[in-house]
């Protein structure tokens, strides 16, 4: 079982994350957080396999929070799951420690919404070695770069 924590400032958004794992039979929600504390509450107490993580929340922000998590919980794989598309927060993501990036808005390509086993997101953060950033049309290419990160 993939046991997973959204940390996400919109309970809308954490809603809807919950709903699209909870319809696959080998993933679960191990528990949500809307603000970086309670997000390192969860790290420390919960054992859970990935963390998807919203970069612009109020407080901390996601790229501190990143390093925090990999301080404590190293090997914990981190999904950002963020509205900005611009390459340039990928990468400083990536560079912070996160083992994928997925814009919002290709997020339900990526993640399978509506086809709850194609879960190209979860191959995101199995990967070793390197690490990914998929944003805009190419998000969920395991190991790509992202050619055209903004455009239609």
């Amino acid at each position: 079982m993939i046991r997973i924590v959204i940390v996400d400032d919109h309970a809308i958004v954490r809603e809807g994350l919950k709903r699209i794992i909870s319809s696959a039979d080998d993933m679960e929600v191990a528990g949500e957080a809307a603000n970086g504390a309670e997000a390192m509450q969860r790290v420390r107490e919960l054992a859970f396999d990935v963390l998807v993580l919203d970069l612009s929340m109020p407080g901390r922000s996601g790229m501190e929070l990143i390093k925090l998590v990999r301080a404590e919980k190293p090997k914990l794989r981190i999904l950002v799951l963020s509205m900005h598309q611009e390459l340039q927060y990928a990468v400083r993501a990536i560079k912070s420690g996160a083992s994928g990036y997925l814009t919002k808005e290709s997020a339900p390509r990526a993640t399978g919404a509506g086809h709850p086993q194609d879960r190209r997101w979860w191959g995101l953060c199995q990967r070793r070695g390197g690490r990914t950033a998929g944003i805009g049309r190419d998000a969920g290419q395991r190991g790509r770069r992202a050619r055209n990160p903004v455009g239609p």
